[in-house]
């Protein structure tokens, strides 16, 4: 990621965006930019309804949506008694949203998503504030996810760092905030 920032420098010259340097760059990359827009299309058309489609009856449930992550494989023998385990099933304990005080519930929100009881389960003010403080330090120090987007990747999606991950962490949050209350989100 630190590379890819880096070689993005260059771009934000104010010497660099001249009509001959522009002619010349088209000119010279003019299939592999017909390519890559196609292909950029095809990824931007694609994504969001093969994604709602894969994970459509997890979103359905809250209890199943909950769940979805914390399964795991254990091999028990004929009496009974466990002989193989991998990655146990996690246990979770709940606190209902009633049992925490109204100031943590406040502070918790003011701190992670001042936007959230008003944004659609995402923010691009907040996705573009993070990518331009990312640009500049020249690698990821900062994340712009809401609380709905930080549920859809700990739920459904990996932690990985990557635009498809986060293309599909848009579309999910958004899914779930249209399906959910906020109080249950």
């Amino acid at each position: 990621i630190r590379h890819f920032f880096h070689k993005l420098k260059p771009l934000f010259r104010k010497d660099f965006y001249t009509k001959q340097n522009l002619v010349y760059l088209l000119k010279k990359y003019k299939k592999r930019l017909f390519y890559v827009l196609i292909g950029l299309l095809v990824f931007v058309v694609l994504i969001p309804p093969a994604t709602i489609l894969y994970y459509v009856r997890d979103l359905s449930d809250k209890e199943r949506l909950m769940n979805r992550n914390k399964t795991g494989l254990t091999l028990l023998d004929k009496d009974g008694n466990e002989f193989f385990s991998f990655d146990k099933p996690k246990e979770i304990v709940y606190i209902p949203l009633s049992d925490i005080p109204q100031s943590v519930q406040d502070a918790v929100i003011a701190a992670e998503d001042k936007e959230f009881y008003t944004n659609p389960g995402f923010s691009i003010r907040g996705m573009l504030r993070a990518f331009w403080v990312n640009l500049q330090a020249g690698e990821v120090v900062q994340g712009g996810s809401t609380i709905t987007q930080e549920l859809v990747k700990n739920v459904l999606l990996s932690s990985s760092r990557n635009f498809l991950r986060k293309y599909q962490e848009i579309f999910l949050a958004y899914e779930i905030n249209n399906r959910y209350s906020k109080q249950e989100i």
